[in-house]
């Protein structure tokens, strides 16, 4: 029986099985946006990780709150700037230059097929429309994906991968 592309995509990216029903893939990209990351940069910062694992797979976006409403989200906005700054991340969209990042990173190449992409938003998954896998993070996960490029997941069950084959189905019958 032929492979759904989740498991293509986790067949190809798999670095490590450490419990059996948990994959870690190498991630292709990481997504940052200044809601959720500058609290994942504070934390890296605090432990003395300021890196990251390859600053031409991370791309960065004001879009949530451009232009900022208040202190807290200009605040949030300087955390961003600053770290790109730091890291030499080239693919940084300040205000100006900016837009939502589930339209922009497409539109500008960062989504392709077979990829793998994590972000901390939920509507991540959305890049999976241009056969990405790709998932909204909790902050730790966004951590050690912007300092190691990788990220742990169960594989996705999907009516080829796991309900029917669990079931001894076959689609179709």
């Amino acid at each position: 029986m032929g492979k759904t592309i989740a498991e293509k995509i986790f067949e190809t990216h798999r670095v490590d099985e450490p419990f059996g029903d948990v994959s870690v893939l190498r991630l292709d990209r990481v997504f940052c946006h200044e809601i959720t990351t500058p609290t994942a940069i504070q934390d890296l910062v605090a432990r003395g990780k300021d890196r990251v694992f390859d600053p031409d797979k991370i791309k960065v976006v004001i879009d949530h709150v451009s232009p900022a409403k208040d202190s807290k989200t200009a605040l949030q906005g300087k955390i961003l700037r600053d770290w790109a700054r730091r890291n030499d991340i080239k693919d940084f969209f300040d205000i100006g230059r900016n837009g939502v990042c589930h339209a922009l990173f497409p539109e500008k190449g960062f989504v392709r097929p077979g990829f793998t992409i994590i972000m901390g938003d939920s509507h991540t998954c959305t890049h999976g429309a241009f056969g990405a896998f790709a998932a909204g993070v909790g902050t730790t996960d966004l951590e050690v994906g912007i300092l190691k490029g990788v990220c742990a997941f169960k594989p996705p069950q999907t009516s080829d991968s796991g309900i029917n084959r669990k079931r001894g189905n076959q689609p179709g019958h």
